[in-house]
């Protein structure tokens, strides 16, 4: 999986929250990507190693609080 591919992913599973906090995730895993494969790492290594898009767009849901969902 590419990082666009991943990142694409992730918003449409998080579609559900505020606009905000999208990007806000987005850019965050976006940077996280990028500063990996500046050590050198693949690409695709390191999306293996974030882990799978749904366990993570589950946290993200679960870490917001339910007043911006509602």
């Amino acid at each position: 999986m590419t990082k666009q591919e991943f990142l694409t992913e992730l918003r449409d599973a998080v579609s559900g929250l505020p606009k905000k906090d999208i990007e806000e995730n987005i850019d965050f895993y976006s940077e996280i990507i990028d500063d990996r494969i500046e050590e050198g790492k693949k690409e695709e290594d390191v999306i293996s190693e974030i882990g799978a898009v749904k366990d993570i767009a589950t946290q993200i849901i679960a870490d917001t609080p339910l007043v911006k969902i509602a």
